[in-house]
């Protein structure tokens, strides 16, 4: 019996198309765009976005070696024989998407997106990398709960018990499976155990403590710790409940104050565990519809990659340098992911963001009374949080001088001591850091200590910055277009020209400064194509500088000549964008007798 291929939804694995090309746009024209964007096939939509077709370089070389017309329009040329749609809410099956170079997706004609081969890999490689992770999370849970010395329930918002440990039944008499399934209310008409914790946390919706009685004469401690959904409305109840008598005993056999303390902070740490479990879960399913992955085709950036996915099994200290906006708070996640740390926290300190003072309690916790103002109970420090994880360190060249001597000491004993304390807090962690200055300077300049440096820079990552990587700037537009046309519920597509000067553009703040522009370019450009007026005026400005050495007299010709030359383009852009003599007059703020008047001196006409 043949094994049923699995289907996979159209929406996700497609992605934007790499270019598109304008059914009116020339053969001619066409021709660079496959060597500019690395592809072999390119989809052809009108001007509401509409697919006519696909044109593919094999069907472009059989026009070049027959002598064709290259001046007539794409719409004339399309190779039918290699166009393959699919609808955007559609299921698709993998070896299907293997046979086609291209796959254009569609909704009500217009095109959405399009489907390659290697999006099967990514999304496979994505799937299985994502439930690794959920098991092993799920491993974890299940021996906490089920080796926990107090009984734990875990009840949904209507009061059924969903999941109990094995505990309950020391403390109930009952087996688990007597009680899953029941609601809260049944076990209080029983008086199994009763009152319950829940109807306190459904009031206070709040974290609540309570003497409950237990069958019999017995009395048992109980905590109920509420788990809210994204719209702040409770989801599950999880409680904690302990035999009071043993509770008592355990007091008695020692009943020094430290004990007692010592019962209490159990307690917390308990309900502390159980939200940030359920924390954690809720993010690993938030994650099962995001696609968090870096990829480049610039072979400096997949050098660094593949130095990435080299490091990340071991515990190496890494320096990750670039300058701000390369994305280096990625790439250091990319390695905790990829590490086998990746079921433990990652935590990020921006040690340039938090003033000198704060940073040291912040990273290394305090005692109570350690300074005025100190909370009661004391601290946790984020060194100890990401105990069993990674902390990204980001900025590290802005931390303070002093207190560098610090954190040296802690990253060559593997502990610390809390600010007030005197014990000694033993972590297991890795450590990246990351900074955007030349921290080999600030050693000479007397402002990084040397030692430190040399114990962060055992493997040193530079990521290239993103003018020297322009090739990736496409791929990024269309990931962010993607994004942002999701998140504001737009349609935007981006034109052949804006994406030309986006190439061009220098990028002072990197793939951040790109991806700020593209979301302001999809909020406030008037069409649903983005043209290069809807670009900032800077860009433009600078743009222009650049382009402007390029126009030169040509032999034979003079200024006028030249200057016709430029107001013709102008013109014809415009022309072929508004369609419209009036709309170009109030633009170019002329006479619409003008307009048509120079119009027809060029030769311009509707296309």
């Amino acid at each position: 019996m043949r094994k049923k291929i699995k289907q996979i939804a159209v929406k996700e694995i497609m992605r934007k198309p790499v270019i598109t090309l304008h059914e009116q746009v020339s053969v001619r024209a066409a021709i660079p765009s496959f060597s500019s964007f690395n592809v072999h096939i390119i989809p052809i939509v009108d001007e509401e976005n509409r697919l006519k077709g696909v044109i593919t370089a094999e069907h472009l070389l059989e026009y070049l070696l027959r002598d064709f017309d290259l001046d007539i329009p794409v719409s004339d040329c399309f190779d039918d024989r290699s166009l393959k749609t699919v609808e955007l809410d559609a299921r698709i099956k993998p070896d299907e998407v293997g046979r086609y170079e291209l796959i254009c997706v569609k909704q009500e004609e217009h095109l959405e997106g399009v489907i390659e081969a290697s999006s099967i890999l990514d999304w496979y490689g994505w799937k299985s990398g994502l439930l690794r992770q959920t098991e092993e999370k799920c491993r974890e849970y299940e021996m906490i709960f089920n080796y926990y010395y107090d009984s734990i329930y875990e009840i949904d918002a209507e009061g059924i018990i969903l999941m109990a440990n094995p505990a309950t039944r020391r403390i109930t008499g009952k087996t688990p499976d007597e009680l899953i399934g029941r609601n809260i209310k049944e076990i209080e008409q029983e008086k199994i155990y009763f009152p319950s914790v829940v109807n306190s946390v459904r009031g206070t919706k709040k974290t609540t403590t309570i003497i409950q009685n237990v069958e019999g004469e017995r009395k048992a401690l109980v905590t109920g710790v509420p788990i809210f959904n994204e719209e702040g409305c409770i989801e599950r109840i999880i409680t904690a409940t302990r035999d009071l008598k043993v509770l008592i005993e355990e007091v008695e056999k020692n009943p020094m104050q430290q004990e007692i303390d010592s019962l209490v902070n159990r307690l917390q740490r308990t309900e502390s565990l159980v939200e940030k479990y359920f924390a954690e879960l809720r993010q690993l399913r938030k994650e099962k519809t995001e696609e968090k992955r870096i990829t480049s085709k610039n072979k400096e950036m997949r050098l660094v990659l593949e130095l990435a996915k080299k490091v990340a099994p071991v515990d190496s200290n890494v320096l990750i340098l670039g300058e701000s906006g390369t994305g280096k708070d990625l790439l250091a996640n990319m390695i905790h992911n990829m590490s086998r740390r990746c079921s433990g926290p990652f935590i990020k300190v921006n040690c340039g963001a938090i003033p000198g003072n704060i940073l040291e309690s912040e990273l290394f916790g305090y005692e109570e009374g350690a300074f005025t103002g100190a909370q009661k109970n004391g601290k946790a420090g984020l060194l100890e949080i990401a105990d069993g994880g990674t902390i990204f360190l980001n900025e590290i060249g802005e931390m303070p001088y002093q207190l560098q001597v610090k954190l040296l000491q802690a990253i060559q004993d593997r502990s610390f001591i809390r600010l007030g304390g005197c014990e000694p807090k033993v972590v297991d962690i890795r450590i990246i850091a990351a900074t955007n200055k030349d921290l080999r300077i600030a050693v000479e300049q007397g402002e990084f200590r040397e030692d430190l440096f040399y114990r962060l820079n055992v493997i040193p990552m530079t990521i290239p910055p993103l003018r020297e990587r322009k090739e990736d700037i496409p791929a990024l537009v269309f990931d962010f277009l993607k994004q942002f046309n999701e998140q504001y519920r737009r349609n935007k597509h981006i034109s052949s020209r804006t994406m030309e000067l986006l190439l061009n553009h220098e990028w002072p703040g990197n793939v951040r400064e790109l991806e700020n522009l593209i979301e302001r370019l999809v909020v406030v450009s008037k069409d649903d194509t983005i043209y290069p007026d809807d670009l900032p005026f800077e860009l433009l400005l600078k743009a222009g500088r650049r382009d402007g050495p390029h126009i030169r007299l040509t032999e034979g010709e003079g200024l006028q000549e030249t200057l016709d030359k430029v107001e013709k383009n102008i013109l014809c852009e415009l022309y072929q964008k508004y369609k419209s003599t009036n709309k170009l007059a109030e633009l170019l703020k002329i006479n619409q007798s003008t307009v048509v008047r120079k119009l027809n001196k060029y030769g311009i006409t509707e296309k």
